[in-house]
């Protein structure tokens, strides 16, 4: 199963293995640099609820009103879209990740 769909940051590529447990092995899921999960995304968008509202379309979720913008709830993370006027299209502004030690970091996109 594949499928392509118009998402806010470019496209998103919905697909399904046949063989999970070609991915999802635990000799694959370890990264050298300790990352375990990706917890939050944060974005900009001049129209954050229409931005949010549009992610929350494609996983099939509600977006919710949150501090300063709206947030897009998954099931492994979540993704918050921030109201900023003077963004001109949406864009990505930071990822935080937790390593295997459970500590956060947060990577700026410098966009």
């Amino acid at each position: 199963m594949r499928s392509r769909l118009r998402a806010p940051f470019g496209c998103a590529i919905n697909s399904g293995h046949l063989t999970p447990e070609c991915v999802w092995s635990p000799e694959l899921m370890a990264h050298p640099n300790g990352a375990r999960s990706l917890l939050r995304i944060d974005a900009r968008a001049a129209d954050a609820r229409k931005v949010a509202e549009r992610l929350a379309l494609l996983a099939d979720v509600t977006a919710e009103p949150a501090t300063g913008g709206w947030d897009v709830p998954l099931a492994n993370l979540r993704i918050h879209v921030q109201q900023d006027a003077t963004a001109t299209t949406p864009t990505l502004s930071t990822l935080t990740l937790e390593n295997r030690d459970g500590a956060h970091y947060t990577l700026d996109t410098g966009l």
